[in-house]
């Protein structure tokens, strides 16, 4: 997407800034300052009074991530086809971001794009990805939540996701970790057998969970060993209703989605995304959502290791209650 200069001595911002600013000071914005590709954009002040630093320059990140996101999207598999819940709302983005002349041009810096802007013509990076993409988009994190001890991060039940999925969906793509050896990943414990083992059941669990609920849709779990972190944001962000639960990996996307964007609304003191709520008051298409019921990561690998599959699928199923892990 972009380049992300370091935050302390001797960084490339330092090296690139104008002002010529010591190279041991740290800059006012990591990525995309200080050459924003959208210029400057001004935010309402956070609802929350004093923000912390490092939400306050995320929020005002937002705008240039969200343009750089769906730059990708677009430079990955062009416009979908018109019979793609998205493809009238990606083309008229297109036009105005990206392929007609504007007034206020793109800040256009000393940072390097990894994936360059494309042009009307460009020809697109993932063709056949363009003809398989879903209506509905859910990012379903398992592998360090069936094998870890995190506070911050947890399951949501099914019905968490599937209440936020358009009736007339066509199609539905699960976003999670590799089952396969040769699926890509990070290492630690996701790259066990056991927690493989686990996040297969639990998303398989899922996908039976989402056919009986939408039989009209075609459910796909989307992790095969050609998904790539690219491919799986796209996926993301062009998809009609992108839901994203718990964790830091699916809410960019649901930000930049084309459709409308799921968030789980952060709801105690450890949880992830704290900043989003003020983000998504400058954000129609970016709606929070409730999630009462959650398995935290401790009970989850706790569970997996005591076998207590009973317990997992009771929870998932909606019966589970709220297993914290406390």
């Amino acid at each position: 997407m972009g380049f992300w200069p370091l935050r302390g001595g001797g960084s490339s911002w330092a090296n690139n800034n104008e002002t010529s600013t010591p190279t041991t000071s740290k800059p006012p914005f990591p990525w995309p300052y200080p050459h924003p590709p959208l210029g400057s954009v001004s935010l309402p002040p956070s609802s929350r009074g004093r923000c912390d630093r490092s939400d306050d320059e995320l929020r005002h990140m937002i705008p240039h991530i969200i343009h750089d996101l769906r730059r990708m999207a677009v430079a990955a598999v062009g416009i979908p086809p018109p019979t793609h819940s998205t493809s009238a709302a990606v083309s008229s983005w297109a036009d105005t971001y990206l392929y007609s002349p504007r007034t206020s041009p793109l800040i256009v810096g000393p940072d390097v794009p990894q994936i360059p802007t494309p042009s009307r013509d460009h020809p697109p990076l993932f063709p056949p990805l363009g003809r398989d993409l879903d209506d509905a988009a859910l990012h379903f994190r398992c592998g360090d939540l069936m094998g870890s001890y995190h506070p911050s991060y947890g399951f949501m039940n099914y019905d968490a996701y599937a209440r936020h999925i358009s009736p007339y969906a066509f199609s539905v793509g699960i976003v999670t970790t590799p089952f396969g050896a040769k699926g890509q990943m990070r290492t630690g414990t996701e790259r066990s057998a056991p927690v493989k083992n686990a996040c297969r059941r639990v998303a398989e669990g899922l996908r039976k969970y989402l056919e009986e609920r939408f039989p009209r849709a075609n459910v796909t779990i989307r992790n095969g060993p050609e998904e790539t972190v690219v491919t799986s944001y796209v996926r993301l962000i062009l998809a009609n209703q992108t839901v994203a639960g718990m964790g830091y990996f699916g809410v960019f996307p649901a930000l930049a989605t084309f459709g409308t964007g799921y968030v789980r609304r952060p709801d105690f003191a450890e949880s992830a995304n704290h900043w989003v709520k003020d983000v998504s008051l400058s954000y129609p298409h970016v709606v929070l959502f409730d999630a009462k019921e959650r398995l935290m990561a401790a009970n989850a690998t706790k569970w997996r290791k005591n076998g207590k599959w009973d317990e997992i699928f009771r929870f998932f199923q909606g019966g589970g209650g709220n297993a914290s892990g406390a």
